[in-house]
């Protein structure tokens, strides 16, 4: 979802190597057009099209656990092109200066063109979002639209320059009532952004699976064994864009891990209601 540019190289002067070097320069024209501005990539889920809303509030405990949905083992290879996915593009964040007061996290105090009130109030607010309104909370934010998205609130850099750090939250948790029980079941996908996964480099794969045209590292899942070093307990890709390529892709790490931390706490499920 968020992209991260690497500032390009500068030569000091030969002539005086104190002499402090100018500010970057940037070309808007030669990086990347996938990463300006900001754009998310919104996936149509079968999930969505397989399984029917609930009709009233759900109940799920520890006791009587609702039943999972469907596992496919071994997972099937992707076919989806990047065709299918639908780019939805954030203006007010086309560099890293715009982070992060500009990140698509929700309306804040936009009004709607319509009538002229605000799109979502700040306190008391009992719009439900789905299904209805996801298409005008879209302009705003990609979550619940895709929730395998991370809701992302914050970045910043360690004190040393060496680490991005991303705050993301659980959507999931922001309206609990059981006015919202459409909204709970459409975010449930957010447990995704808590829970680490094992991951592989591989090379030679089928064009027929994907093919943007950029000549990139590609990854697989796999078990935790099989995993490189840094890709044992990961879960997104880091894109660092230096220019029309890509500069360096690295893998995220969570400063702890999310379901071991739940099971130490006894709880008994990673996702509440």
């Amino acid at each position: 979802l968020v992209n991260n540019y690497v500032s390009p190289s500068h030569q000091r002067s030969k002539a005086n190597t104190n002499q402090t070097p100018p500010p970057p320069k940037w070309d808007i024209s030669s990086i990347d057009p996938r990463s300006v501005p900001l754009s998310a990539y919104i996936e149509k889920y079968q999930y969505y099209t397989s399984h029917e809303p609930p009709t009233e509030p759900m109940t799920d405990s520890f006791e009587a656990p609702r039943p999972p949905g469907e596992f496919i083992i071994p997972l099937p290879l992707r076919t989806q092109s990047p065709e299918s996915l639908r780019r939805v593009t954030y203006p007010k964040v086309s560099s890293c200066t715009d982070l992060p007061h500009n990140l698509p996290v929700d309306p804040g105090y936009a009004t709607r063109r319509s009538d002229g009130k605000f799109v979502m109030t700040v306190v008391k607010n009992v719009d439900v979002i789905y299904p209805d309104l996801l298409e005008e909370r879209l302009e705003y934010t990609p979550v619940d639209s895709d929730p395998f998205l991370p809701w992302i609130h914050d970045v910043f850099s360690s004190d040393d320059g060496t680490k991005i750090n991303f705050i993301s939250q659980n959507k999931r948790r922001c309206h609990t009532g059981s006015k919202f029980f459409r909204d709970i079941w459409n975010l449930e996908a957010q447990v995704a952004i808590m829970q680490p996964v094992a991951l592989k480099r591989v090379k030679d794969v089928p064009k027929a699976l994907w093919d943007d045209g950029v000549e990139e590292e590609r990854f697989q899942l796999s078990s935790l064994e099989e995993a490189d070093d840094d890709g044992r307990e990961t879960r997104f890709l880091c894109h660092f864009h230096g220019g029309t390529t890509y500069s360096n892709v690295t893998l995220s790490r969570y400063h702890f891990n999310l379901e071991w931390i739940n099971w130490r706490k006894r709880m008994d499920s990673m996702l509440t209601s």
